[in-house]
């Protein structure tokens, strides 16, 4: 089988070998960008005109064919009745059919409402990073936004079930943990001074404190909000804090609300700016008729 992960960068193994990543860059990139679209056909029109807007159409599109080929040929070979890529002379797509683990579709169909702690562990422990860190196209930031932003309501999802249960000590690691990969929002903080202090450590609440000024003052220049601030006054004063405050299920505050996530190709590119699209293959379809072989160099 082959796994393949996207979160912290791009890694991959066939069964429990690393697998060379394709080169040149574009190939990886390209291979990216199906995989993340892997539900539908893709235009090779608008493949060859996201990956190489500067150049003229014949030309972007004789790119996309070579790098279909280099794909091809630096990936492990497939099981007869499953390739990797379905294509036809007009689309391309990744086949979701195909002998393959992916880390961004196993958070895409986790299921939060029925998951036992042997898939929530899996689930935090998939998450090693911003999605594909080593590319910065305009699309790779869209979809490393609307991925980051998914994970976090994971997690405060699972923040709320353990301080539902009772289970403070679970719900400060996991309140760390998303401090650990959003570390610039200041609400978590408080979180965690709460459960601290719920839990009867007073110490590591003002800990908590004093790593939320910290980073305000360092990296963003700015002091504690009021909420903050008369949460640390309660506890040197002792009082009694109440019941810690759930996260939001379904959002995250203190932070810009998530986009709707469009069902079409992502790419930063408008409508208007895209070619034609083409119509849709035979599904499991392939055609010989523009076989992606490699050309002669340009």
């Amino acid at each position: 089988m082959l796994r393949i992960y996207l979160f912290g960068g791009f890694v991959a193994f066939d069964d429990d070998r690393p697998l060379p990543l394709p080169t040149p860059g574009q190939v990886l990139a390209l291979w990216a960008y199906l995989l993340l679209n892997r539900q539908r056909p893709i235009a090779r029109d608008y493949l060859a005109y996201l990956l190489w807007p500067d150049l003229p159409e014949d030309q972007a599109r004789a790119n996309l064919r070579r790098h279909l080929y280099l794909l091809r040929q630096q990936l492990p070979p497939p099981p007869p009745d499953a390739p990797w890529l379905l294509t036809t002379r007009h689309t391309v797509q990744w086949n979701p059919q195909a002998d393959y683990w992916l880390d961004v579709a196993f958070l895409a169909e986790f299921d939060a409402d029925r998951a036992d702690e042997a898939q929530w562990a899996t689930l935090l422990d998939c998450y090693h990073g911003d999605l594909l860190t080593s590319l910065y196209e305009d699309w790779v930031l869209a979809e490393r936004a609307h991925w980051q932003q998914h994970y976090f309501r994971l997690l405060e999802r699972r923040i709320a079930d353990q301080m539902a249960a009772g289970r403070l000590t679970d719900a400060i690691r996991t309140t760390q943990r998303l401090l650990h990969h959003d570390p610039l929002r200041e609400e978590p903080y408080r979180r965690l001074m709460e459960l601290y202090y719920r839990a009867g450590d007073r110490a590591a609440a003002l800990q908590a404190f004093e790593q939320c000024e910290t980073m305000l003052r360092t990296e963003l220049d700015v002091q504690p909000m009021p909420e903050t601030l008369a949460l640390r006054d309660a506890i040197l004063r002792g009082d009694w804090v109440g019941k810690p405050t759930a996260p939001p299920v379904g959002g995250v505050s203190d932070a810009e609300p998530d986009a709707e996530h469009a069902e079409a190709p992502v790419g930063g590119v408008s409508d208007a700016e895209k070619p034609d699209a083409e119509s849709e293959p035979p599904v499991g379809g392939v055609s010989d008729a523009e076989p992606d072989a490699e050309p002669d160099a340009e």
